[in-house]
Order: C-alpha cells, then sequence, then structure tokens
C-alpha cells in the first residue's frame, strides 16, 4: 500500500473517532472522580472495550499463546470456549466493576486508600 493510501486510511471516521477519544482520555488522565462518576466510567469502559475487542479479536492482535495462558490460569476455556480479547478485557473489567461495588475501590489489595474530592478516604481509615 502507498504512503498515500495508508493517509487516506487515516481519515476514516473510525480512525478520527479513536483518536480524539484518546486525546480527551489523555488530557482528562488525572480528573479526580467521585464514587458515582467512578463507577460510570467504569461501565462506559465496558461498552468502549467490547468495540475496541472487537476490532483486536479480527485482526488477530493478540498474542494466541498468551491467550491461551490467561485461559489456563483463570479456567474460562472450559466456561466459554476459545479466547479472545473480549473475553480477556470484558471479565478483566467485570472483575473490577464487582470489586469497586464490593469494596468502594478498584484496588486489589487492602490496604489502598483512595481520596474522594470531599476529602474523605475510601475505605474509611479505622
Amino acid at each position: 500500500m502507498s504512503s498515500q493510501g495508508v493517509h487516506n486510511m487515516s481519515e476514516h471516521p473510525q480512525i478520527a473517532a479513536i483518536r480524539q477519544a484518546a486525546g480527551l482520555l489523555r488530557d482528562q488522565r488525572y480528573w479526580v472522580r467521585s464514587e458515582n462518576e467512578e463507577l460510570e466510567l467504569l461501565r462506559t469502559f465496558m461498552t468502549l472495550l467490547r468495540e475496541v475487542s472487537y476490532h483486536l479479536d479480527a485482526m488477530q492482535a493478540l498474542d494466541p499463546e498468551g491467550l491461551a495462558a490467561y485461559e489456563r490460569a483463570t479456567g474460562t476455556d472450559a466456561c466459554f470456549g476459545r479466547g479472545s480479547a473480549e473475553l480477556l478485557l470484558m471479565t478483566a473489567l467485570d472483575s473490577t466493576i464487582e470489586r469497586f461495588l464490593a469494596t468502594g475501590t478498584t484496588a486489589r489489595n487492602t490496604g489502598v486508600r483512595r481520596i474522594v474530592p470531599d476529602g474523605r478516604t475510601i475505605p474509611p481509615e479505622s
């Protein structure tokens, strides 16, 4: 493909949308979110990751051996069939949402505290 062909492809609306979204996310990387905003962001990522996963799977972007290792480590191969970006990313994000709903934090270790905009720490200090 010529460099002109690559340039024309970069003008596709999906590519422009991805660039714009990435830029907005980068510009707001350090946004301090409330609990409600945190949960809404995680849920919104589900929609985004589903679409990203579709394209990653269509392009076979993830290493098959890595996917197989993930399947073995999590036992998902017996339940869901063949590994995919969708399986890996969606189950990881779903687990994060469940952890947030249960504990008020996305942290995996129980010692991590998050300071929310009003100055409280979550979970509360003992």
